[in-house]
């Protein structure tokens, strides 16, 4: 059964990539795609998007990996921000850790989209601070529901 209440045949389980060389490849794979994209990058080869946001949990990782891959790979330099799920009163604070996203392009990164409801929940959370969600990147699209 998945987040959102239906049940599948299957399961995409990106906790599996456990391992230095693994994560190196998805990184270096989310963002070959990404600088493949005419909608995240533009006719002069520079990205539409200021901020890496990865959404909690799996969403942190993905977003580091692929912010450091866009680097590494492409000489692309963004920021890198992510959400936590409850509010941290110590501290740094608050519910957002890393770069700024106030009044800055973002591109979202996650893992899987199935119903939509966590890119919802990011979309909103980045309206709420005056940011600009430009796009997502994921590995695997259930293409279960398509109005997000």
């Amino acid at each position: 059964v998945l987040k959102s209440g239906r049940t599948s045949p299957y399961f995409f389980n990106a906790g599996l990539f456990s391992s230095g060389s693994a994560l190196h490849k998805l990184g270096k794979a989310y963002a070959a795609a990404i600088m493949s994209s005419k909608e995240l990058v533009d006719m002069d080869g520079k990205v539409t998007f200021d901020v890496v946001f990865g959404p909690a949990y799996k969403g942190i990782s993905l977003g580091a990996l692929v912010c450091s891959a866009l680097y590494s790979d492409f000489g692309v330099e963004t920021g890198f921000a992510y959400n936590r799920k409850e509010a941290k009163d110590h501290g740094e604070g608050g519910i957002l850790v890393g770069s700024s996203m106030a009044n800055k392009r973002v591109l979202v990164v996650d893992d899987v989209i199935t119903a939509g409801t966590a890119i919802r929940e990011s979309h909103t959370l980045l309206q709420k601070i005056e940011a600009t969600p430009v796009g997502v990147a994921i590995a695997l699209d259930r293409a279960e529901k398509r109005s997000l």
